[in-house]
């Protein structure tokens, strides 16, 4: 009887552990991205900030492609892309972060309202109506991607 009780206590006190270790999947992370102000003159400042969150009650762990993990990048009206974080980026892939249960990471960036073609010449943005999400490059995969959020351009 005693060794019975003993096992229990044993299978019951694992399963606490494992619990308290559980890994949540990398499709549970979150990607968003704040943009202000939502209206503004061609070649002014942007500020965005790009969250990685982790909404679950597990640990949350991936492995980012470069230190520059945490982007953004503009879309004009035709979904072609415009912009995009200017940050120098060293070709450094770090070491596996982790996000605590509810915890989250968030880094912000400026855009100047210039847009700039596959030969990297940028230039003012037109007017018109453009769409930022937020990137998190993950070695590997495709990016992370959050919602799109409008932005008007205009000229005055």
């Amino acid at each position: 009887m005693r060794t019975l009780l003993l096992l229990l206590v044993s299978v019951v006190s694992v399963g606490v552990s494992c619990r308290s270790d559980a890994m949540a999947p990398l499709d549970a992370a979150v990607v968003q991205i704040t943009v202000a102000p939502g209206t503004v003159i061609s070649g002014d400042t942007v500020h965005l900030a790009v969250t990685l969150a982790n909404p679950t009650s597990g640990r949350l762990r991936l492995q980012p492609a470069s230190v520059c993990y945490l982007d953004f990048e503009v879309l004009d009206s035709a979904a072609v892309r415009v912009g995009w974080s200017t940050a120098g980026c060293i070709a450094i892939v770090p070491g596996a972060i982790e996000l605590a249960p509810r915890g989250s990471r968030r880094q912000d960036f400026t855009w100047h309202a210039r847009t700039c073609g596959p030969e990297g010449l940028c230039v003012d943005a037109a007017p018109g109506r453009y769409s930022v999400r937020g990137l998190v490059h993950i070695l590997g995969r495709n990016p992370l991607r959050s919602v799109g959020v409008p932005l008007q351009v205009s000229v005055w």
